[in-house]
């Protein structure tokens, strides 16, 4: 497998960093059930900010790993009192909350070859847009102003999607900060003979409500009801309070008093 970083930058007079991406790929040879991975030619890394960039890289593919192999995490006694709150609230008399089980939207679509990439599979960045399109839709049913993407959570490619296909794309809220509202989208394909069923895409995408100026408005926050559901919300509470730590850790000794994306274009979400 190989990482590609892309840095965005706004020109100007101090250019300003917008994003940054990070994309894992695999190498793979052959077609069909033929195909398979073959391994990549090492990178040599002349500079320290080059071995730097490797280490970092390293760091995040191992932490993935452990995610993906761990149980789930028991939340602990702050999450479970959040979400006891939460749970109450929804049992008081005249409760009119916005529940996250009534908050999802769905969408089919017929996959054809004009949308071909490599021999008879569909482009992923066709699939990228038509998730992000159906989690911007699904955002605004809790931003009364105007949701902007702030962060791209996570895209997994779990399989190829083929010509032919149907998909069933489904979006559905998973937790609300201050300002910001996250939503999950998965992409599942049914093939064209209709033998094969699975899912093949997993989005989660983080918005925040903005107003004309572009200043971040509240919104109002997310009940989950079911234990899935709660999954959803711990995974994404957890993510903004990593985020928060990560924040607010000194940076070269100095504790950072501007946060970085404060020149952003658009705010960032506040838990």
């Amino acid at each position: 497998s190989m990482e590609v970083g892309i840095r965005v930058e706004q020109p100007g007079v101090a250019p300003t960093h917008v994003a940054s991406c990070y994309f894992t790929m695999v190498a793979r040879v052959g077609e069909g059930d033929d195909a398979r991975s073959v391994p990549v030619d090492p990178l040599e890394y002349g500079e320290e900010i080059e071995a730097r960039r490797r280490d970092k890289a390293i760091r995040r593919q191992e932490a993935y790993r452990r995610r993906q192999s761990s149980p789930p995490k028991a939340p602990t006694r702050e999450e479970f009192e959040l979400l006891t709150r939460l749970h109450a609230a929804q049992e008081q008399p005249g409760f009119s909350g916005r529940l996250a089980g009534r908050l999802t939207s769905m969408s089919w679509e017929r996959m054809y070859p004009e949308l071909e990439n490599v021999p008879s599979k569909v482009f992923g960045g066709y699939l990228v847009r038509r998730a992000y399109e159906l989690a911007t839709i699904q955002a605004e049913e809790l931003a009364p102003n105007r949701p902007v993407i702030v962060r791209v959570n996570r895209i997994n490619f779990l399989q190829p999607v083929r010509i032919g296909d149907k998909l069933k794309l489904a979006s559905r809220v998973v937790y609300t900060g201050r300002t910001s509202v996250t939503v999950e989208v998965t992409i599942e394909r049914i093939s064209w003979d209709r033998v094969t069923r699975a899912l093949c895409n997993t989005c989660v995408f983080t918005f925040v409500n903005v107003d004309e100026r572009m200043r971040a408005q509240p919104v109002a926050p997310v009940y989950p009801t079911t234990y899935a559901e709660d999954a959803r919300y711990l995974e994404v509470y957890r993510w903004h309070q990593r985020l928060k730590t990560r924040r607010a850790a000194p940076a070269g000794g100095k504790a950072r008093r501007e946060r970085p994306y404060a020149q952003w274009p658009t705010p960032m979400p506040e838990p």
